[in-house]
């Protein structure tokens, strides 16, 4: 075995009849050559940098401060320098190395062309040769010829000549010897009669393989059938169409809106289209106005006329078709996809109408609470409500979501009045309407109909040969899908439509298990880790970001419902309970729990006279720290950050469920 101090013709012991004169002479002949000469000082210089790159990467992920444990200063300059010494040496010793072994297989290379048998492989340096200059292999008995002329014979102490060879004749080795030209054109005439008979059959057997994966593709599509059997599923059993359409109705709440829109603005002159239109705002309506914003002026008139349209939307009657809307229990949003269309085409405008009809009830529940008016604030609470039933059960999670906008809208204004401390009568009504609004699908339901949108979308694209052919190269996927860039090709493959539907239902069945769990069991969602296939992350959506929002609204509906009680024990006692247990089981079936901690929501009574907003108690969640701070509101802009944690200065804060948010 040869040390890498040592020589290194040592390495062979062809070599070790010769003296180390002798040896050096093989070597530099072994080095001949302007190109040859080139190419290894290439591949070395290119090794050594390609090893020191690599090493020094490694070596800024490793010795990151924030990644050690509180090492003391010292120790971070010890760490430092070993991990500098081995980036130091990797290029030199990567260099080194491939010098080496790329000499080695060039001496190896020669000894093996020149001074072997040429049937068995067997070493002849070293035998006698005879009268016509032939060798016979001591192993194989093969006749082998040396040309004298190349001064391959030396004679021995007896004066017999012997198979030699010097480093003259190194350089007349040849890459393609007569064996190896023959076995190369032996084996080139089978790779091409193998090509000819196996690509036809090869070609063709693909072409099958892509449809038959693309009858099952197809097979595999819900369709727009397969998404309203999903909606049907969660109606109230025994419901049809007949006893009311609450989408239907929801039409002829729009058309009224416009109606009286078109009706009101006519009639006082405003402009009905054009940059100068005064739009109404009823966001703004019972909102504390920005004195120090340019659009003060502007706001204050979009606020009025937005509370004139609330009086006239009653006048005209539209909110007597609100009223039907709310009543009708059949909630099934039509949904219509041709076959050669994907799911990914549907169009959802009915979304952004829902939520302006949401904002002009919560505009009305202001003004009903300005008034006093319970029954108006009740309708226009049962029609926020009902907007966001007739949601749920759709097979998307961006109507989830807006169900949850919805609803969260609709408890901020709940909060509104409980506020200010109303009777019985009030809290009767709400309850009423809770209890009739309320929908118990989880998100669940909504997560099993992005499953068929996704599984839809997968057999279109796996369901026409032509735009799978060529795998992620496939033009058409670029044309019709916007997927397959360039920077993706690199490390991203299509897969098959097998493969992909595995990998969409592995992430579903995980989302589907993971939102059972309480918020404090759940594994973060996302655990299941995605192949490098290039149609999952346009197919899956944020999962984890849905189950965070539906945590916040069943935390916002379980405040809701403690805070109702409160009021209640209130008129019975005339105070506040000191704990939450007093609430329970005659004004609350359980303990209202914290998605955030798995524990009771935190309360304490305050004194009202030294509260900003009068508030006779606090209700808070811990938020996403997870720590109780005794209820401690921040002050900051969006208050739902507190439960993200999307900003660093939510931690050592609560989330307060009886704000004062307006």
């Amino acid at each position: 075995m040869r040390l890498l101090t040592r020589r290194i013709h040592r390495a062979f012991p062809e070599l070790d009849r010769y003296d180390d004169e002798q040896c050096a002479r093989f070597i530099r002949a072994a080095r001949r050559g302007v190109r040859r000469r080139l190419w290894v000082t290439f591949l070395v210089v290119f090794a050594g940098v390609f090893a020191f790159a690599l090493s020094g990467v490694a070596w800024m992920q490793v010795s990151r401060p924030e990644d050690w444990a509180q090492p003391t200063p010292w120790a971070k300059y010890i760490l430092l320098l070993l991990l500098t010494l081995p980036v130091a040496a990797a290029g030199p010793v990567t260099a080194y190395l491939t010098r080496d072994w790329l000499l080695r297989r060039r001496i190896r290379y020669i000894l093996r062309a020149r001074g072997q048998c040429m049937n068995c492989h067997y070493g002849l340096i070293g035998l006698p040769v005879g009268a016509e200059s032939e060798i016979t292999c001591p192993e194989c008995q093969t006749i082998c010829y040396v040309d004298p002329s190349l001064g391959e014979l030396v004679l021995d102490e007896s004066g017999k000549p012997r198979y030699q060879p010097n480093e003259k004749m190194l350089g007349k080795s040849r890459l393609l010897t007569p064996a190896r030209s023959a076995w190369l054109k032996r084996w080139s005439l089978r790779a091409a009669l193998l090509f000819m008979i196996t690509a036809p059959v090869g070609w063709g057997g693909y072409e099958l393989w892509l449809r038959l994966q693309a009858a099952a593709a197809s097979a595999a599509r819900p369709l727009a059938a397969g998404l309203l059997a999903h909606v049907e599923s969660v109606q109230p059993k025994g419901v049809r169409p007949q006893d009311g359409d609450a989408w239907l109705r929801f039409s002829d709440v729009r058309m009224a809106i416009y109606e009286a829109d078109t009706a009101y603005f006519t009639a006082n002159g405003l402009a009905t289209s054009g940059n100068d239109r005064l739009v109404p705002e009823f966001t703004l309506v019972g909102e504390q106005p920005n004195v120090d914003s340019p659009r003060a002026s502007q706001e204050r008139k979009q606020e009025a006329l937005a509370r004139r349209l609330i009086d006239y939307y009653r006048e005209h009657g539209v909110y007597e078709k609100m009223d039907q809307m709310a009543a009708s229990p059949w909630t099934v949003r039509p949904i219509d996809i041709p076959a050669s269309k994907p799911a990914m085409e549907l169009l959802l405008p009915e979304l952004g109408q829902v939520r302006q009809l949401a904002r002009i009830n919560a505009a009305r529940m202001v003004i009903a609470l300005e008034r006093s008016d319970k029954m108006e604030f009740c309708r226009a609470l049962d029609t926020m409500m009902a907007s966001a039933r007739m949601l749920r059960p759709q097979p998307t999670l961006i109507d989830a979501n807006v169900a949850r906008s919805i609803e969260t809208l609709a408890f901020s204004r709940m909060r509104r009045a409980l506020a200010t401390h109303i009777t019985s009568e009030w809290l009767d009504g709400i309850d009423e309407v809770l209890a009739r609004q309320t929908s118990n699908i989880g998100l669940e339901h909504a997560v099993e109909g992005e499953r068929l949108l996704a599984m839809d979308n997968l057999g279109w694209i796996f369901a026409d040969p032509d735009r799978v052919r060529f795998g992620a190269f496939s033009p058409a996927l670029r044309r019709d899908l916007g997927v397959g860039s360039q920077e993706g090709l690199s490390f991203k493959r299509l897969g098959t439509f097998s493969e992909n539907k595995d990998a969409v239902n592995r992430e579903f069945d995980a989302t589907i298990v993971a939102l059972k769990l309480p918020r404090a069991q759940r594994v973060a969602l996302g655990a299941v880790r995605r192949p490098a296939l290039l149609l999952l992350d346009d197919l899956l959506p944020a999962l984890d970001r849905y189950a965070n929002l539906n945590d916040q609204i069943l935390l916002e509906r379980a405040g809701v419902e403690t805070m109702l009680a409160l009021e209640r024990y209130r008129l019975r006692h005339g105070r506040f309970p000191e704990a939450l247990a007093e609430l329970t089981p005659g004004l609350l079936p359980s303990a209202p729990i914290d998605p955030w901690s798995g524990k009771v929501l935190g309360y304490k009574c305050i004194d009202p006279s030294k509260d900003p907003y009068g508030r006779g108690y606090l209700l808070w969640s811990v938020g996403a720290d997870g720590q109780d701070n005794d209820g401690r509101e921040p002050e900051l802009k969006n208050r739902f950050d507190i439960l993200m944690g999307k900003v660093k200065h939510t931690t050592g804060v609560d989330f307060v469920l009886n704000v004062h948010d307006w």
